[in-house]
């Protein structure tokens, strides 16, 4: 296969032509509890032994809380019955990985990945506050192909050093069919991609010890404060509360009560 690429401005790119590829299966996807944080890997193998040079890259969803549970609100100069049918409790949020990930059996007997890893989620992260979901992808590579996102992998991980291949000297299978001279930066391969998913709850991990770092405070119940405190919208209403004997209501960031102000309500439809 190749790619053909005319440009709006009328450029013309091409790129060299690529044997197809299928990936095999994603044996699995497992994940250790390390010093530093819950360490994520992907396990592989090619019966036939023909694939030898892979690529990974994922999608991470995780669902978190609010700190507080709401049940008012502050509307037109006044705190009321919050609408508990919208949720502002439950949310997710998603994430595409961002760095380069490659492996090779090319030194083993036989074509085998185990425990490549894909992801470290640091410490008391809030990914992991209640539940983590990874998708991972694998592709196979040609050993062209290999090298090349090797190469930029050097090159993101050790920006700076001397010792890095430059980019004028990553050069691609794509090329300008009107300038010869044009530096082109890609890679074009084909094939099948493969993938699995996994979750990880909280509970699963131990010692995670999250904390949101969010502070419930309390406001005396009369307008002047509540103007103060909820009419630019950046603190909300939790519950009724006591200040000295007197009528009065705890609040915190809104950022801590409602999780839209972070992520959507919306569960995701892989969810579980």
């Amino acid at each position: 296969y190749r790619l053909y690429i005319k440009t709006a401005n009328g450029r013309e790119y091409y790129s060299d032509y690529v044997p197809y590829k299928p990936t095999p299966e994603i044996d699995s996807v497992s994940w250790q509890r390390k010093e530093q944080g819950v360490q994520i890997y992907a396990n592989t193998h090619d019966p036939a032994n023909k694939t030898i040079y892979y690529r990974w890259d994922y999608d991470e969803t995780w669902e978190f809380h609010s700190s507080y549970q709401s049940f008012y609100e502050y509307k037109n100069g006044n705190v009321v019955p919050r609408d508990l049918s919208v949720n502002i409790f439950r949310c997710w949020l998603s994430n595409t990985s961002s760095n380069i990930m490659v492996g090779s059996s090319a030194k083993l007997q036989k074509d085998v990945i185990s425990l490549s890893p894909i992801r470290l989620i640091p410490n008391s992260s809030w990914l992991l506050s209640v539940k983590y979901s990874i998708n991972l992808r694998q592709y196979a590579l040609t050993e062209e192909a290999y090298q090349y996102w090797q190469n930029l992998m050097k090159i993101s991980e050790q920006l700076g050093s001397i010792f890095v291949p430059q980019p004028s000297e990553i050069r691609g299978n794509i090329h300008s069919a009107n300038n010869a001279d044009e530096l082109v930066i890609g890679f074009i391969s084909a094939g099948t991609v493969t993938e699995k998913r996994i979750f990880i709850r909280n509970g699963q991990v131990p010692g995670w010890n999250y904390r949101s770092g969010c502070e419930l405070l309390v406001t005396p119940a009369v307008k002047d404060s509540l103007e103060f405190y909820f009419r630019s919208g950046e603190n909300s209403p939790v519950d009724i509360s006591e200040l000295e004997g007197k009528p009065a209501w705890s609040f915190s960031t809104t950022t801590c009560v409602d999780c839209r102000r972070r992520g959507s309500n919306e569960m995701p439809p892989f969810w579980q």
